[in-house]
């Protein structure tokens, strides 16, 4: 092994690895059980796949920008769901979901269900050349309590 010469970091040795990734567990843990809880429902929305010329990430992040609608719905409609929900969204050439058709789905109450499958009506989207249709899943669940 060789010195560090000046204004050189030392070499890296295991010990030091260890002693750093203990150190950076530990601050970790500390860290988040010191966080402070999450009221909001949990909602997850991921795009599962596009058909079409709409960019996958661009049609994800559009449809994730739902969440206050879903929020919504969840509040309204059954507060304490948790689940998941497929939907099938076409998306139009000029930048809006045109037409929702729901999936399989985990979630008991058949209002929650319709009320998010009709709150991405409209919901903005990225413009292409023409049409696409976009498989998404939304996960639900109870925030923290508070």
């Amino acid at each position: 092994m060789f010195a560090a010469g000046p204004g050189e970091h030392p070499p890296v040795t295991i010990s030091s690895l260890s002693r750093w990734l203990a150190f950076t567990c530990v601050a970790a843990a500390a860290t988040a059980a010191a966080a402070p809880p999450h009221p909001e429902p949990r909602v997850i929305v991921n795009v599962l796949s596009v058909n079409g010329p709409h960019a996958p990430l661009a049609v994800q992040r559009a449809a994730r920008l739902a969440w206050g609608r879903i929020i919504r719905c969840y509040k309204a409609n059954d507060n304490g769901a948790k689940g998941r929900l497929e939907l099938q969204l076409r998306v139009s050439q000029v930048g809006s979901v045109a037409g929702v058709r729901v999936g399989p789905s985990t979630l008991d109450s058949a209002e929650l269900v319709r009320c998010i499958a009709d709150s991405m009506q409209g919901l903005a989207m990225p413009r292409a050349s023409t049409d696409s249709t976009a498989d998404i899943e939304i996960h639900v669940a109870p925030g923290d309590k508070v």
